[in-house]
């Protein structure tokens, strides 16, 4: 096994020091792995509650008697988010946090492509929230919003969050 973290390809490592940089690679891998498994946990619990709605405890069975849900979330509770939000920046990331939790956004991407070559692609948001977000937005702001101006919303709240998350993690070492 730790052979595995000191050699990623076939040949051997020239110097200690490449070894060395080799294993910070592996754990600076660490921080998106556990992002992933939170991830993972968190889309268990969120079907769990979905089955516990489908099956219902009054014995209805699921023939459109409910109705759709985002994450847990009803579209007019998703409306009512908007009620309080003046600005469209506030009214994006308070729905995004409504819907997402803050894993969820910083390791998702709106379009699911790769936009550094450096980088993988990250996997796609649920598109039919990102879709109803758009619709309760510009039905809140009007026809001047569209939907390059909601998709750069919400990566000014990622990239938000993203610094929020290195911050944290600078302090905490």
């Amino acid at each position: 096994m730790a052979a595995d973290l000191l050699f990623v390809s076939d040949r051997k490592p020239a110097s200690i020091l490449e070894r060395l940089e080799i294993v910070e690679q592996k754990v600076a891998r660490i921080p998106k792995l556990e992002m992933e498994i939170k991830e993972l946990q968190d889309q268990v619990r969120r079907l769990q509650k979905k089955i516990q709605i489908l099956e219902g405890d009054s014995g209805e069975s699921a023939k459109g008697t409910t109705e759709d849900l985002y994450n847990d979330h009803t579209k007019k509770s998703l409306e009512s988010v908007l009620g309080h939000e003046t600005s469209l920046s506030g009214a994006c990331k308070a729905l995004l946090l409504k819907v997402f939790d803050e894993s969820y956004l910083m390791s998702h991407s709106i379009t699911g492509r790769r936009g550094n070559t450096k980088r993988e692609a990250k996997p796609m948001m649920d598109e039919r929230i990102i879709q109803l977000i758009r619709y309760l937005l510009k039905r809140q702001f009007g026809p001047r919003v569209t939907d390059s101006v909601i998709t750069q919303k919400i990566q000014n709240v990622q990239k938000v969050l993203r610094l929020k998350y290195r911050s944290r993690a600078a302090h905490s070492d």
